[in-house]
């Protein structure tokens, strides 16, 4: 179903600074607030508890976020599935160690907190 947008949704990758791979494939509205989201203050981060220990396990280095896609919305409304197409191509062709169990919007994807310890 499609949804109001004001603006474009981005493909993101999180890269590991230690090896340069990208560990991690996903989308947002707003880079700057899902970027802290994965990599803020531990116990304040969502996303998988996988991508939270990898960020933690990091420390003090923190993951880049390179910008895959830009997608503009046309005539204010983003169609769900073509984004996650998108997605989908990427993370096929970076076979990313965090996307694992990639499942797409059916089965939603709300993040859980993690604690350092």
């Amino acid at each position: 179903m499609p949804r109001p947008c004001i603006g474009s949704m981005f493909i993101y990758g999180l890269k590991d600074p230690r090896d340069g791979k990208i560990k991690y494939i996903g989308k947002t509205y707003n880079l700057k607030k899902r970027y802290y989201q994965h990599c803020g203050q531990p116990g304040m981060m969502t996303g998988s508890a996988e991508i939270c220990r990898w960020v933690v396990d990091l420390l003090p280095l923190k993951p880049e976020m390179i910008v895959l896609r830009e997608i503009p919305a046309n005539d204010y409304w983003l169609i769900d599935s073509i984004v996650d197409e998108e997605e989908r191509k990427y993370i096929d062709e970076y076979k990313p160690v965090l996307n694992k169990n990639f499942t797409g919007r059916k089965q939603g994807r709300r993040g859980i907190g993690f604690r350092a310890k």
